[in-house]
């Protein structure tokens, strides 16, 4: 994960990294 993506896909790969986190 990288912490440059937390401004506009933010909410794009939150979604994925927390499915995946969950997983």
């Amino acid at each position: 994960a990288s912490a440059t993506v937390w401004t506009c896909d933010f909410s794009h790969d939150y979604v994925s990294i927390n499915a995946d986190y969950r997983s």
